[in-house]
């Protein structure tokens, strides 16, 4: 399995070699989180000037937010990584070129028949994680570097357990959405078809759906419809789903002492373990298939 893993990571970190997709998510990270800081930056320039292009209100606001963020490192980053859908889609993106170019070229094949079917696919999963934990410290490093090159005042001011809690948990959930990606990859097999699925599921559409499900239910309920426990079942479920639960980690280590927002089902441990129970959850059913579908499958 090291061979595998050996040639893996050199196709990502060998600069000849890389494709044109992981220099596009690149260049995505380096000027959606530049661009991201560089319109605060020139947005709260523009308050402090009265320009009026927003009001002071507005403009309160907007420094009152970004001031927060700044308190501590894990709010500060997950304000600009995980308050959007980029970084999900990035991390998944890359594992599904990696997985189909493999399929698509019959490279898979020949790697299967000489290292053994199960081997190939426990090599991915682990090349997963390491991939996100690039991903992850690539764009971690990014923000920094635009944030002092903007000269935003960002603070240490955190408990290190915390912020390394913030960062495992994180990690552990992009590890998990890359996971659901090669499941889908297994099953599918079409390029095409694989990225739409990942945009879709990294957008947050499913995540949202049960939202909206949840929501239909609940009012039904007070309506005495006999739709409550339909509506705590897809609540706990919207709760437990890694798009929603990475889309809160935005709010930095402070959310993982809160109370779990899962209804009908109270969690010891708060958010925390919410979010823990999700991403596992999530995770073990995409290497369950990923294990028992893709060694079954024709290459």
């Amino acid at each position: 399995m090291l061979g595998l893993l050996k040639s893996d990571l050199y196709r990502i970190l060998n600069p000849h070699r890389l494709r044109g997709e992981f220099i596009a998510c690149a260049l995505a990270l380096v000027l959606i989180i530049g661009g991201a800081l560089g319109f605060t930056a020139f947005m709260l320039s523009q308050a402090s000037t009265g320009s009026g292009l927003i009001t002071s209100q507005e403009a309160a606001e907007l420094a009152s937010e970004f001031n927060l963020a700044l308190v501590h490192p894990s709010a500060f980053l997950g304000s600009i990584l995980l308050d959007g859908c980029i970084l999900n889609i990035v991390t998944m993106l890359g594992v599904v070129v990696v997985a189909c170019a493999d399929f698509r070229d019959g490279f898979a094949k020949t790697l299967m028949q000489g290292y053994g079917r199960a081997t190939y696919f426990l090599e991915k999963i682990v090349f997963n994680a390491i991939w996100t934990a690039l991903v992850l410290i690539a764009a971690c490093l990014i923000a920094i570097a635009f944030s002092a090159l903007l000269g935003f005042p960002l603070s240490l001011d955190e408990d290190p357990l915390h912020l390394f809690a913030w960062l495992a948990l994180t990690w552990l959930g992009l590890w998990t959405l890359t996971l659901v990606a090669l499941a889908i990859a297994v099953l599918v097999r079409r390029t095409g078809a694989v990225n739409v699925a990942i945009i879709f599921i990294g957008a947050g559409a499913i995540s949202g759906f049960f939202d909206l499900f949840a929501e239909l239910c609940r009012v039904f309920s007070k309506f005495k419809l006999g739709a409550s426990s339909m509506y705590a079942a897809a609540g706990s479920f919207h709760e437990l789903l890694p798009t929603n639960l990475i889309s809160k980690l935005a709010l930095g280590s402070q959310v993982l002492f809160e109370p779990s927002t899962t209804p009908g089902l109270a969690l010891p441990g708060g958010f925390a373990t919410q979010a823990l129970l999700g991403f596992s959850i999530v995770s073990l059913l995409s290497i369950a298939i990923i294990l028992t579908r893709g060694p079954k499958r024709e290459y």
